[in-house]
C-alpha cells in the first residue's frame, strides 16, 4: 500500500501544486493548490483594484483578499488508502469549463455543467455538486452585486469500493 506522500506526488506534481498532506489510519486528507489556478483567481479578482478603502486600511485590505484567493484555490481530497477511492472532495476549477457563450448567465452553461456532473457519475462519484465563489466575495468587506463566478469548485465522492478514484477523476476534469 503507498504513503499519502507517494499518492500525493503521484497525483499531485510539486511542479503544479502545492500540497499538504495528512495520513491517518485508512485514509490519506490531501489538501492541494494549483499554482496557475491561484494565478488565474488572482487575476480575476484583481484585490489591488477592488480596494477602494482609505490609504491606511488599502495594504490590509489587499492582504486579507490576497489571503482569501490563496485559501479559495486550496482544494482537499479524502482518499481510501486501501482502494484510492475518493471519500470526500472540495476540488477548485477554473469556471472556464462551463463556459459556453450562447448559454453563459451567472457564471455557467448548464448543458456543460450536466455533461461534467455526468461523466462523473459513470465514474461512480456521488452527491456531486458545483459551487463558486464571485470576485467580489474575496473582499473583507463584500458589496453583494451579480458578475461571473471567478473560481468554481466540485464535490464529489465515491459511491463505492474501486468507482471515483483520483486518477480518473483528475484525467476527467483535464479534459473538459
Amino acid at each position: 500500500m503507498e504513503s499519502c506522500e507517494e499518492i500525493a506526488n503521484k497525483y499531485f506534481p510539486k511542479e503544479t501544486y502545492e500540497t499538504k498532506v495528512y495520513d491517518y489510519v485508512d485514509t490519506c486528507v490531501i489538501d492541494f493548490r494549483d499554482k496557475s489556478l491561484t494565478s488565474d483567481v488572482k487575476d480575476i479578482v484583481q484585490c489591488d483594484i477592488r480596494c477602494e478603502v482609505e490609504e491606511e486600511d488599502y495594504d490590509e485590505c489587499v492582504k486579507e483578499c490576497e489571503e482569501n484567493v490563496v485559501l479559495a484555490t486550496t482544494g482537499s481530497i479524502e482518499i481510501d488508502k486501501k482502494t484510492g477511492r475518493i471519500r470526500s472532495s472540495t476540488i477548485p476549477v477554473n469556471c472556464s469549463i462551463f463556459y459556453e457563450e450562447e448559454d453563459w448567465e451567472f457564471g455557467f452553461s448548464e448543458k456543460k455543467e450536466r455533461e461534467l456532473l455526468s461523466k462523473l457519475y459513470r465514474l461512480g462519484c456521488v452527491e456531486c455538486d458545483i459551487g463558486w465563489m464571485h470576485p467580489h466575495e474575496f473582499m473583507p468587506h463584500p458589496t453583494e452585486w451579480e458578475e461571473e463566478p471567478a473560481i468554481c469548485y466540485i464535490h464529489i465522492k465515491s459511491s463505492a469500493e474501486g468507482k471515483c478514484l483520483v486518477p480518473d477523476v483528475l484525467k476527467t476534469l483535464e479534459t473538459v
